[in-house]
């Protein structure tokens, strides 16, 4: 058993937190700027080789996608490492000046781990992907522990480009974080066993466990499924993915097109995350008005 706690909140990251898509459509624009610049290639023919590097990686949060492009394969090792360092500068340096906290984020996770709350991050992106954007926001602080995907395997060392410690943001996951899960990709979401993980570890019963997320397939019909008190995040939720990001994105994750259920009875819905709190086992709702965007 993990620790006592009379109540745990169970929350998404991305798009429940903060705006994962914004934060994206900008760090890719800005990456995909640097490749035609220093390639001389043109844009739709960086987005599709792009594509095919996450479609064989199973993710768009492939950090070192740009090192296993054609034309940056072909290279000299010195001429790799500088166009993949300059690339995930580019990325960082547009994507972390996009993203932001959801306005009531910060005081309401404040809030609660003032009430002894214990908060747990799950998410679906890679450990230390994630680990770099909580960081940045300061919101690493907040959390009780992190359930995340397990890191992705890499060619040997000695034909890498760059090494995961020079990623911009990276740090190394923080030992007071308890629970601290990799899951493999059988445990990804939507998947109930992570939420049921949870319950047994903290040794509380599933109605002291709340889960917010921005997707009502992914993360709330699991959670209803362990029992535990659903809530949607439906500021987070778009009705589609648009821009650059829409033509990077391969259509074979399964994120992607997943059909929301039709009944949703079930699920209690906010319109911004201070709204979990009236759905909290013990928490009192708090007056957040007076908190800036």
């Amino acid at each position: 058993m993990v620790r006592s706690s009379r109540v745990v909140l169970v929350t998404d990251l991305d798009n429940t937190l903060y705006d994962f898509a914004a934060y994206y459509e900008a760090g890719i624009s800005a990456l995909v700027a640097e490749l035609e610049a220093r390639l001389a290639i043109d844009s739709s023919t960086v987005t599709e080789k792009l594509r095919d590097v996450f479609t064989r990686h199973g993710s768009i949060e492939y950090p070192f996608a740009v090192e296993e492009l054609p034309e940056v394969l072909e290279l000299p090792r010195a001429s790799r490492r500088e166009v993949t360092r300059a690339c995930l500068k580019a990325f960082w340096d547009a994507g972390s000046a996009t993203i932001h906290p959801y306005p009531t984020v910060l005081r309401t996770l404040g809030h609660l781990q003032q009430e002894n709350v214990a908060i747990i991050g799950h998410t679906d992106a890679p450990i230390h992907e994630v680990l770099r954007r909580l960081r940045h926001l300061k919101l690493d602080r907040y959390l009780t522990g992190i359930v995340a995907q397990q890191w992705f395997r890499r060619r040997p060392r000695s034909s890498q480009a760059v090494y995961l410690t020079e990623v911009p943001g990276w740090s190394r996951p923080s030992r007071r974080f308890r629970p601290l899960w990799r899951i493999p990709v059988a445990d990804l979401k939507p998947n109930a066993v992570m939420y049921r993980r949870i319950i047994d570890d903290f040794g509380v019963a599933p109605r002291y466990v709340t889960v917010i997320g921005d997707s009502v397939a992914r993360d709330l019909v699991p959670a209803v499924e362990a029992g535990c008190a659903a809530v949607w995040a439906r500021y987070g939720r778009r009705s589609g993915v648009g821009g650059l990001m829409a033509e990077v994105v391969p259509h074979i994750l399964p994120e992607v097109g997943m059909a929301e259920p039709a009944d949703t009875s079930a699920i209690r819905r906010v319109d911004s995350f201070e709204g979990v709190l009236a759905y909290m086992a013990t928490q009192q709702v708090i007056d957040l008005s007076s908190e800036m965007p």
